[in-house]
């Protein structure tokens, strides 16, 4: 915990918007704790040190609303954001994410509880500040969600290393290129032990690591060119 919240101090230093996958979910009390640790950087006379503030998290919306509020109230009150676990990457999210309820999967009646969610956090494009995790593993789900969810932003996990490809997260976008932020964790992170990037070594991480994102800007530049 100590280095995570050394992580996040680090990148709030250099000016980046910090999302951490912390995918929290829990009673109404407790959610308002973890939407605190998370979402706030201080209370009337306490300063939260070492500090886990981040500028949006994940959260897990299967304890129902009363689980999720909390944090759509922080991230209001503090001008955050969050992304609600929809649709995951995962191989056997579809063991309860894809049960059909009332004719419905479950994952595509979460989009207007997002919606409802996210009602009067929109900012000057619309966008709300409630937005979905849709993995890049799922094309065709991200492709009805995107449908049905035109002002909400998809955090999509699953690129590189689960086997998302440029090919299929580009159904996550809307048509003017942006509502998608693609995150790439493994196949970055470990960068040095692929085939392509092992000429670098582990003594040499940040530069294969570095090459891993700037091929990943490249792929994703190029399909967003192609279906503009």
């Amino acid at each position: 915990m100590q280095v995570f919240a050394e992580t996040l101090a680090e990148a709030r230093q250099r000016g980046l918007v910090v999302i951490a996958d912390v995918k929290r979910g829990d009673i109404e009390m407790t959610a308002q704790a973890y939407a605190t640790a998370y979402l706030a950087s201080s209370l009337p006379g306490i300063k939260l040190s070492p500090g886990f503030e981040a500028d949006a998290i994940t959260v897990n919306p299967y304890v129902g609303g009363d689980g999720v509020l909390p944090f759509v109230q922080a991230a209001t009150l503090h001008g955050k954001g969050l992304f609600i676990l929809v649709k995951t990457s995962n191989p056997s999210s579809g063991d309860i994410q894809n049960l059909v309820v009332n004719g419905v999967p479950l994952y595509e009646q979460m989009a207007p509880l997002l919606q409802q969610w996210g009602q009067g956090t929109e900012g000057r494009e619309g966008y709300q500040a409630v937005g979905a995790v849709v993995g890049a593993t799922y094309p065709a789900e991200a492709t009805r969600l995107r449908g049905m969810l035109p002002h909400t932003y998809f955090l999509v996990p699953g690129y590189g290393a689960q086997g998302g490809r440029a090919t299929d997260v580009h159904v996550c976008f809307n048509p003017d290129g942006y509502g998608a932020i693609v995150s790439s964790s493994r196949s970055i992170m470990y960068a040095y032990q692929q085939d392509m990037y092992r000429s670098f070594g582990a003594e040499h991480f940040p530069e294969a690591a570095a090459a891993a994102v700037l091929a990943m800007k490249q792929e994703l530049a190029a399909m967003l060119r192609r279906s503009a």
